[in-house]
């Protein structure tokens, strides 16, 4: 997608936009999140951060349920509340391991 490209049609400009709009929010939503995760490390230990990290597919679970009607099926239920589980029981297991967070 070269910015000076000559667009003849609404549809060859449509797409070049779509296009834009797609890599925009992919770059936006990748800087913010591997800082966040960064910057995460600097409080937690690594084996935390990396359990924390298992609660993506459970945002996008519920932003795909919000935003495109998707249904929530018995599976994505389940493993979403073992994930939580697991997110929930990892600090106290840091807590008794090293005697608390970093």
């Amino acid at each position: 997608m070269a910015g000076c490209a000559i667009l003849e049609s609404a549809d060859d400009r449509l797409q070049y936009a779509n296009g834009c709009g797609f890599l925009a929010m992919a770059r936006i939503s990748q800087l913010i999140g591997h800082s966040s995760c960064n910057w995460s490390l600097k409080w937690f230990s690594t084996s935390l951060v990396a359990v924390f990290l298992l609660g993506d597919p459970i945002g996008s679970t519920l932003l795909a349920f919000i935003m495109f009607d998707e249904g929530l099926t018995w599976e994505k239920f389940s493993g979403g509340i073992f994930v939580l589980s697991a997110i929930y029981i990892a600090p106290s297991g840091e807590k008794q391991r090293n005697g608390g967070l970093k």
